[in-house]
Formats: structure tokens, sequence, C-alpha cells
């Protein structure tokens, strides 16, 4: 029964390529069973397709086959291909599930090869998420249930011992939405009229396209840019974190000038050059590091895939060119389009109030009622729950636990949309994290009448770990004991029991009322009876949440010298102590950090800015000192600079009284040590004399005293 049926098989692929749809297949059954099904399909069906695998696995003997690790898999994107396949033997990987399923074309199949009780065995891709001494046997094995709810509502299944699914009869040929790459969509009109717009309307009205993928994105901006050329553009820039990540938007605008008979005088990797009538113009890539680095003329910048980018290089290349196109994925394994575009929106909004945004709703790669894109969105929770917003009487705070959350698919989803609000790129990795890992504190703030989820801690339990006599050993997990280990050079950090915040979130539409506040202090109570040593954090520094975690009493013990890749945010780690052990540690590491701090400021971090940089310096906590008042009546800048120092460090509240600019530029002197000529350079000032008469009046008004 259920064995490989080569009939069925080809009405199957039949009615798939009618009807330019995409299947979810799960094979299920014992190792043998499941081998021979799979031999038998690679020998009739000779289309190409891509294995998810170990590299060392040998498949010689079927070429059409290419093996792929999911960690490699990013450097295949863009490529299309017949199938893919995953084997419950080489473990699924959420992140790769839904990578490969993008690159899957149109009459093409997704393949599942699970064993009949693979949803009760540990899933070998989980491994990495589990913190020493936990191995695989350790795991919770949630997300494997997880997955097969999710394929079991969803997904075509193949069991052994069962009959094959009976397939649909044939139904008349539907209406083919797709569209040669040669001519856009209606949809893609659209974007095509509104970078139209931007290229020729006014200044400073950025424009932003969203999509989910296969809706002919990358397209539309390469489509959108041979337009303005024609049109008399000379220069259109095109940006990206890669290459790559570009070339379906330069291979449209090939494409389309081919078939309007626009000349191609230039056709190389990151450049087009092309003739129409009695100009030419230019589609060339750039790094969005260069376009910073140096100024660019162009009459448009564009840039694909605008969320892998971190936050501030984007927002600086909003600042500096203003005929402007971003492109993102809505949502998907890139990380999350919404959380970019919560953060991205408020930006907008205040830099340039007057952007327009667009959405690609129609898919071209495939058509509507895809059944693998419809799986992978219900199975990998990328629908975004419906929020009933109404106002809260009474807020319930407890814990909850991976097994009562894959019970309830609802509020599931409602947790992990709101862990995906907390972070600038959260990917499908993360909802495999949450539900394996054997040691988490998972706490939600929920409204008491309706069960509506308002807010979401998740936590991991580190510590306790072996000493060690080399820093640079390391184990899976425990990032605080281990970089604070590191950092100091306490072996007592290692030994001693924290819980490590790793996302705290309350829906944009409940925040300003405590509810984050609350759902910690609740945390810290149940961690203070149940013997835990402190509470810590890491998190990408910025004013609010450097705020948020001061006024929860947590204190900064390290500052990362690098920034994130993500959100270009430099890594505040900080704690809230319980025992005496762990008041003692910190102690002793908060005075380190505080004098690192001041040493590091001018070497590390001249590019803060001023807002962020008095948070830091609230944060640290620095003593009161007398102010040298010689300063005001000319004593020489360098006499005093020390005590200057050491004055700002303790009374940032009366620097930020001081006009903006002013504050700028005295931290910029005082803190981080700018010389002279920088800083005549970059004010409106023209000496370091004009400088002075500012700082000195300035002073003399909010310290209440005159020359």
């Amino acid at each position: 029964m259920a064995s490989f049926d080569l009939d069925w098989f080809q009405q199957l692929s039949d009615q798939l390529k009618q009807s330019r749809h995409r299947a979810c297949i799960v094979l299920k059954g014992n190792s043998e069973w499941r081998q021979q099904w799979l031999e038998n399909l690679l020998a009739t069906d000779h289309k190409t397709g891509m294995m998810i695998a170990a590299d060392d696995m040998d498949v010689s003997h079927h070429p059409q086959l290419m093996v792929v690790p999911s960690q490699k898999l990013p450097h295949y994107l863009g490529q299309e291909i017949d199938f893919a396949l995953f084997t419950s033997e080489s473990g699924i990987d959420a992140n790769a599930l839904a990578q490969v399923a993008g690159m899957i074309r149109a009459g093409g199949i997704l393949w599942l090869s699970l064993d009949k009780d693979w949803h009760l065995s540990p899933n070998p891709a989980c491994e990495k998420y589990l913190s020493y001494p936990f191995t695989l046997n350790d795991s919770q094995t949630c997300f494997n249930a997880f997955l097969e709810d999710g394929f079991n509502q969803t997904a075509m299944l193949i069991e052994q011992g069962l009959n094959l699914p009976r397939l649909k009869p044939s139904e008349p040929n539907q209406a083919d939405t797709h569209q040669s790459a040669f001519h856009a969509t209606e949809d893609q009109k659209k974007v095509i009229g509104k970078v139209h717009s931007v290229a020729f309307g006014h200044r400073k009205r950025p424009l932003l396209v969203v999509a989910d993928r296969g809706r002919g994105k990358s397209a539309s901006l390469g489509m959108a840019a041979l337009e303005m050329l024609k049109q008399g553009k000379q220069q259109i820039i095109v940006c990206a974190s890669r290459l790559d990540q570009v070339q379906i938007a330069f291979n449209s605008a090939l494409q389309m000038a081919q078939n309007e008979g626009v000349q191609i005088l230039e056709n190389k990797a990151g450049l087009g050059v092309f003739q129409f009538q009695n100009h030419c113009g230019h589609l060339q890539f750039k790094a969005p590091d260069e376009l910073l680095q140096n100024d660019h003329e162009c009459d448009l910048l564009m840039i694909d895939e605008a969320a892998h980018l971190p936050m501030p290089m984007l927002m600086d290349l909003v600042r500096r060119y203003h005929r402007l196109v971003m492109a993102t994925t809505e949502q998907g394994y890139e990380g999350s389009g919404r959380s970019f575009k919560l953060r991205f929106k408020q930006f907008l909004d205040q830099q340039t109030p007057d952007w327009k945004q667009i959405k690609l709703a129609k898919p071209i790669r495939w058509n509507p009622q895809d059944p693998l894109e419809d799986a992978l969105n219900h199975t990998l929770l990328f629908n975004q729950p419906t929020l009933a917003i109404h106002e809260v009487d009474q807020i319930q705070i407890e814990p909850i636990k991976p097994r009562q959350l894959i019970q309830d698919r609802s509020q599931l989803n409602q947790v992990f949309q709101l862990l995906v609000t907390a972070h600038y790129q959260t990917t499908p990795n993360d909802l495999m994290q949450l539900l394996e890992t054997p040691n988490p504190q998972l706490w939600i703030a929920k409204d008491a009448d309706s069960n509506q989820i308002l807010g979401v801690l998740f936590a991991l339990e580190e510590g306790q770990l072996p000493e060690q006599t080399e820093a640079n050993r390391r184990f899976q997990g425990h990032l605080f004991p281990q970089l604070m280990w590191t950092q100091t050079h306490y072996q007592n950090w290692l030994a001693d029991k924290t819980c490590r915040i790793v996302r705290i979130a309350v829906w944009p539409e409940w925040q300003r009322q405590q509810i984050g506040s609350r759902l910690l202090r609740t945390f810290i109570d149940y961690c203070e009876k149940n013997g835990f040593d402190s509470v810590s954090t890491s998190f990408g520094a910025n004013p609010g949440l450097i705020d948020f975690w001061q006024q929860n009493q947590f204190i900064p013990l390290h500052l990362g010298i690098k920034r994130d890749k993500a959100s270009g945010a430099h890594s505040l780690a900080a704690i809230r102590v319980i025992s005496e052990s762990s008041s003692q540690l910190a102690d002793s590491s908060f005075k380190d950090f505080q004098q690192q701090l001041v040493n590091n400021l001018p070497q590390h971090f001249q590019h803060l800015d001023t807002e962020l940089l008095i948070s830091l310096l609230n944060a640290a906590q620095f003593h009161a000192t007398e102010f040298p008042t010689g300063y005001l009546f000319n004593q020489p800048y360098e006499a005093v600079s020390y005590k200057l120092q050491q004055w700002t460090l303790g009374h940032t509240k009366l620097i930020q009284q001081l006009p903006e600019d002013i504050q700028k530029l005295w931290l910029q002197k005082v803190i981080l040590h700018l010389d002279w000529p920088q800083l005549v350079k970059q004010s409106q000032y023209q000496s370091r004399k004009e400088i002075e008469v500012v700082f000195r009046s300035s002073f003399s008004n909010i310290l209440n005293l005159r020359e």
C-alpha cells in the first residue's frame, strides 16, 4: 500500500503544472519504505532538486539532486529548483524550510521524508540551541509536534500502509496569472508609477515597496529603473547588502530592454549601460557602506531587501539621498518585515513625513492560493494574528510552558508575533528555539477578561558552570556568565545562577501602560523565590531601552565595542542582583565598567549621538563633583579638562538643559575628546575662541554664575 505509483505521480505533476501551483508532500513511514519511495521518484522524475542535509552525503547516483547543508543555503537564494527534500534523519531547520520553499518554481514539490514517530524524537536541527550540558535527548520535541500539527492540516500525506491520497479530477484550464518577465503585471505597473513620482516629483518623498515572496518585488525595481532611464534619467544606483540580491533587478531591466528595442551598450556584473534614442543611462550596483563613505551623484537610489541593512545605515541613506525607493520582504526567512516597518516607519514619519508605501499583493512566480505557500504561512506562523483593541481593566501575569502553547496555536501565534515586534530581525529559527530549549522561562501578561495576550517575557536559565582557567574556552549558550567571565576574569560569574531575559515585548497598542515593567517585576519576584542569584539581560543600546532597564534597577556592566550587524547598535549587558554573592560581583564589575566606559568612549564610540551618550552616562551613575569655575573666567581649557570631564560625567541632567547643538559640541570635546579643529569643522562657529565663548556663556547661565 502507498507504494510509488507512476500514473498517480504523473497526474499530480500535470495538475500542478496546469494550475501553476506547488505542493507540500509528507512521506511518513519507516526509513526503508521512504528510501524506496524516493529512489523510485528520482529514477522517474529527472527534474533538478535540492536535498537539505550534511554535505558529505553521497548522492552521486542521482546527478539531478544537489545536497546543501542548511547553513549554506543562503548562498543559493535567488535560484529556482523543481523540488526540495528534507528528512527527519538530517533534521528540519525552520529557516531552511522557509528559504527553500521560496526557491521552488511553479509546478514543483517540497518533499518531507519523516519517520512514523518523528514528532516524538529529537530534531537534529535544534541541537545548536541547546545550552551546556543539555544534549538532543534533553530537547522538548515541541517544535516537531508543532510541525506535525501544521503539516497534518495543510500538507498532502503519503503514509506507509495506507492508500495514496485521492487527487481531485483535473479542472478546465484556469486563467493563468503568470506574465512573462518581459511584461509588468498590474501591481508592478503601479509600482513603476510610484517610482516615477519619486524620480520626477518632489524631493524627500521616499517610497517603500513591501511584498511577500514571489510577488516580483525585485523585478519591479529593475523594470522601473529601465523606464526611468528611458524617460531621461542618466544615473540610477541599486543598493543591497550583497550584489547577488539585486541580480533579479538587473536581469529584469535587461530583459525589458531587449523586448522594447533599447540598445544595451554594456552588461556586466553590477553594471548595465543602455541607450535609448539620443541619450544613454547607467544602472549600477553600489554597496551601502560605499554610498555612505563617498557622495555619489545619482538621479535615483533603489535599495532592495532594505530590512537586511542595519537600521542606522538605512537611516543615514535616507538622510543623504533624497530620491529613494526601498523594497523589502513583508515576512519570511529574512526576518520580520513587520518589525522592520514598525521601527522604520517611525523614523520616516519624523524625517520624511511625505513618504509613501505600496504593496505587491498578487504572486507572479506561482498562482494565488498556492498550497505550498499556504502550508508554510500556516505552519511557520507567518500570518499575523488579529488583535481586538480594547481597554484592559485587569491584567493577569503567569508563566506558560511550550507544551501549553502548541496545544493552542492562536496563543502561540500571539506570543511569537509579540517576540517578532521586539527584535529587528526575527526568523523561523527563533520559533524553533522557543519550543525546543529545555531551560526556558516564558511569561505572559494577558487581559483577564478576554485572554488576549498583551505582553511576553522570554528568558533562559544560565550559569552554574565549571570553573575555567582559559577565558577563550566556550560552553554552548550561557551568554551572560561567559561574557562577564571573559571581561572581568571573576570566576564567580560562571558559578552564579542567573536568568537572562532574551526578549520582552508588549503590543504597541498597549505600550506606555507599565505592562512591561509589571511583567518584569513579577518575573524578578519569581527568580528571588527560586534561588537565582540575579536576573540579567543584553540588548541593543538605545535611550529608551537604557532608561527602561535603569528604571527597573538593572545596572550596566559591559558595552560591546562592535555593533550588531542587524540593528547597528552596541550591545549593553546589565544585571538586577538578588543574592549577596551576585551583589559583590556586580559592585566590583560596575566600578570596572565606569572606568572602562570613560576610557573607551573617545576611542571606540565617537559616533554615538548625544541622546544615547547621555543615557549611557546616566546609567553609569558617576559621582557628582564641583565645576571648576575658573574656566568661566578664562582659565585655559587644558588646565581644567580633567575636572570638566569629571563634572560632566556626574551632571548629565544639567547638560540636558543646554541647547542641543551646544550639548553635542560639549560632549564631543569633554567626553569624546575631539580636537578643536574637528569641533570647529562640524559646527557653525569659525574658531575655537567662538566655541569657548559660547561654552562659558552657556554654563554661566545654567550654573547661575556670571563672569
